[in-house]
């Protein structure tokens, strides 16, 4: 898997779960690999950044969101 196939993955339609799947799947090929493994490590990351863009959002909702309309 190339670094170009890794940043058109579209990530957005998975759920949390099969994310982290997929990330302790990186990591797992990261440890077993004789070198540094660039493609799975960047896939790693943007997993990461992907769950907490989600995280970010889900609190935006769940917390800034209902207040500011209470303001209104």
């Amino acid at each position: 898997m190339s670094e170009l196939e890794i940043d058109e993955m579209d990530l957005s339609n998975l759920t949390d779960v099969q994310l982290d799947m997929i990330d302790y799947l990186a990591w797992r090929v990261c440890q077993s690999s004789a070198g540094p493994n660039l493609p799975m490590n960047r896939l790693a990351t943007r997993i990461r950044e992907k769950k907490e863009a989600r995280a970010l959002d889900w609190i935006y909702q769940e917390t800034l969101k209902p207040r500011a309309m209470h303001r209104l």
